[in-house]
């Protein structure tokens, strides 16, 4: 039997995936992070994250409800806010969410696509694609505009790839999931 929530319930998950939405943003110019074991990550944009991954290259994890996720490469979004694949204002690659056990739904934004070619692949545990398309772009550049996206597939939604396109600059909001 598939778990309904509440409304309450519901609103409380999207609030504790906002509060760890907050923990992994940006903190007065630095890049940060979690790391699983609860380590803090923060880096001047470019330098180096303690340990042995890089600013523009690390991830963010956190839970939400009782699910754990991750998303990497993390990158805070720019003058957009949400998350990239690199720090800055230039063209971005792809980004993976990953949750610690299949959820039965997730929605995501992309903030200001510009050209087609951005996409979403949304994938299940055994790597077999659910849904996966294009988010809209309004062919301006300069002018912000959103696309959002939610996708339900019962208890097998393992992995979001987020792929931008080629030379835009966007960035990506979680927006929530269960």
């Amino acid at each position: 039997m598939i778990p309904r929530f509440t409304r309450p319930l519901r609103a409380a998950l999207v609030l504790a995936a906002l509060a760890t939405a907050a923990a992994c943003s940006d903190a007065g110019g630095n890049i940060s992070g979690v790391e699983p074991d609860g380590a803090a990550l923060a880096a001047k944009p470019g330098g180096t994250v303690p340990g042995t991954v890089t600013a523009t290259s690390y991830y963010c994890s956190g839970v939400a409800g009782f699910v754990g996720y991750q998303i990497a490469p993390y990158c805070t979004g720019g003058p957009f806010g949400g998350f990239q694949s690199t720090s800055g204002t230039g063209a971005q690659g792809t980004v993976t969410i990953t949750f610690a056990n299949p959820v039965n739904y997730v929605s995501f934004t992309a903030l200001d696509p510009d050209y087609s070619g951005n996409t979403f692949t949304v994938k299940n545990a055994s790597g077999v694609v659910v849904s996966s398309g294009s988010f809209i772009g309004d062919n301006t550049p300069g002018t912000y505009t959103e696309s959002g996206v939610g996708v339900t597939s019962y208890g097998s939604i393992k992995e979001v790839i987020l792929t931008a396109a080629p030379n835009d600059y966007v960035a990506y909001r979680l927006e929530t999931f269960n």
